[in-house]
């Protein structure tokens, strides 16, 4: 994984990366165990955002991969649905 650009908008730091799709898969998967497997308040101690937030950001990784790589033709086999 590479940084390729840090700006800063408002107070928020966007980063612009390179990440391999098997890196991009992993990060997705470690997501979807955490929806799975913690409770909502455990899933904010751990991440700092709420179920909602994270599960959105699980289903934009999850469409990204099932859109652009040949990982998978489905997203992950959670039944969460994307």
């Amino acid at each position: 994984m590479e940084t390729l650009k840090i700006r800063e908008i408002a107070s928020i730091k966007m980063l612009d990366i390179e990440m391999s799709e098997d890196e991009f898969d992993v990060c997705e998967k470690c997501l979807e165990y955490v929806l799975q497997s913690c409770s909502p308040d455990e899933i904010e101690a751990v991440s700092g955002a709420t179920q909602a937030e994270l599960d959105e950001i699980w289903r934009q990784m999850a469409t990204t991969l099932r859109k652009h790589t040949d990982l998978r033709e489905s997203p992950s086999t959670s039944g969460r649905g994307v």
